[in-house]
């Protein structure tokens, strides 16, 4: 009997250190991680600014897809890019950008296509991930049902949320000498202090991006559209400019899902209470132009797309086409 309590000490005891060093180094890196660039963009908001803004709203293919900078010159605006995770829901963005709206504001929508279908919701992982470095934003998360949903899942996963923990604790551990100094992509400290992201510019892109789908349905669209209309509506009372483009997609995504691309895009133009500045076509790219992402631009794409957006919002703010003609060259 005695050997067995000793034995069963020993190991209450493993599993206590066990324990111990998952929640001393398996904790979140609140810091640098890339969602808390959130925090940078809701400071962005709402400093003052001399000069009317241009703010660029969607997920990562706006942090990773548009130079706002480049745009906001011609545009003789103050840029801000609020993109950063499509994951996070359209609600979220909406919810973010809205209190902080100015007068003379040009706001930008640029919601990714999965958002613009009925993606208004933050996804378990995303929501988990945010909140456990930023539980201030649960505000932001529409009626509690993303964190009921989150308390639901771990509750039945909780293994789940344990193998996070342990693995960020191993990891730290394992690699505390290699990745010493090294800013990793996913940073926050590789977003501009406009809110534009740069860590890929100079890296080699992942030549096989992965799928997109993309499903067009009008009941999860009139979601989406009700949120953006209901939105732009608020904006407007406070004196901002709403308009909206359409989001890049690799060729092959559009060559798929051609039909619900079209039918989304015709049901957008229709259906929105706001201008949409571009065509579905002048956002197809080759696939070679995408970085790790179908919706994360490489440097040469996010140039084209920038260019082709700094011309559209010209063309706006000038009154000169509010709905663009077919662009000569669709494909680059």
């Amino acid at each position: 009997m005695k050997q067995f309590l000793r034995k069963l000490t020993a190991f209450a005891v493993l599993q206590l250190v066990v324990v111990a060093f998952v929640l001393s180094y398996g904790q979140p890196d609140k810091e640098n991680h890339y969602l808390f660039s959130i925090v940078d963009k809701i400071d962005l908001l709402e400093e003052p600014s001399e000069k009317e803004r241009l703010i660029v709203v969607g997920g990562s293919s706006v942090a990773f897809g548009i130079d706002s900078q480049m745009i906001s010159n011609q545009l003789e605006r103050e840029p801000i890019n609020v993109g950063v995770h499509g994951g996070l829901g359209l609600r979220f963005y909406l919810k973010l950008v809205e209190p902080r709206v100015q007068s003379g504001d040009l706001i930008v929508l640029a919601p990714e296509y999965n958002l613009m279908s009925g993606s208004i919701e933050a996804d378990i992982r995303s929501v988990f991930a945010l909140f456990e470095r930023y539980p201030e934003l649960r505000p932001l998360m529409n009626n509690d049902s993303s964190f009921s949903n989150l308390k639901d899942n771990l509750d039945k996963n909780w293994l789940w949320a344990a193998h996070i923990w342990t693995k960020r604790a191993y990891s730290r551990i394992w690699n505390s000498d290699t990745d010493s100094g090294r800013v990793k992509l996913y940073d926050r400290r590789n977003f501009s202090a406009k809110g534009d992201f740069l860590g890929h510019l100079n890296r080699k892109p992942n030549r096989k991006p992965g799928d997109q789908f993309i499903k067009f349905r009008e009941h999860k669209a009139d979601e989406s559209i009700e949120l953006i209309n209901e939105f732009a509506s608020k904006c407007q009372a406070k004196g901002a400019t709403v308009a909206m483009i359409f989001p890049p997609m690799m060729e092959r995504v559009y060559s798929e899902f051609e039909s619900d691309v079209e039918g989304l895009a015709e049901y957008y133009r229709d259906q929105l209470n706001l201008p949409i500045l571009n065509t579905w076509e002048e956002s197809v790219f080759l696939d070679e132009m995408f970085f790790d992402s179908p919706m994360h631009l490489t440097k040469h794409g996010r140039k084209l797309h920038s260019e082709r957006i700094a011309m559209r919002l010209f063309q706006f703010e000038m009154g000169t086409s509010q709905q663009p003609a077919e662009p000569e060259t669709v494909l680059r």
